[in-house]
């Protein structure tokens, strides 16, 4: 399953990505969409939200070799 492609069609280009860094890139959104949602959150919580979603999307950068 690590091998497998999956075909993203942006607006120029169609994008590889493997089903490991779009699952990254779909963890990352539904934290940010928590972060975006959420009214009940400390500082600490916050924190290590983004701190998450950075490495999600640090990683598929470093996959992706951009």
């Amino acid at each position: 399953m690590k091998h497998q492609i999956l075909n993203i069609a942006s607006s120029n280009d169609i994008v590889q990505l493997n089903l490991d860094s779009f699952a990254k890139l779909e963890q990352a959104e539904l934290l940010a969409r928590f972060l975006l949602n959420s009214n009940h959150i400390n500082k600490n919580e916050f924190i290590i939200a983004v701190s998450c979603i950075a490495d999600l999307l640090y990683n598929v950068m470093a996959q992706a070799k951009l």
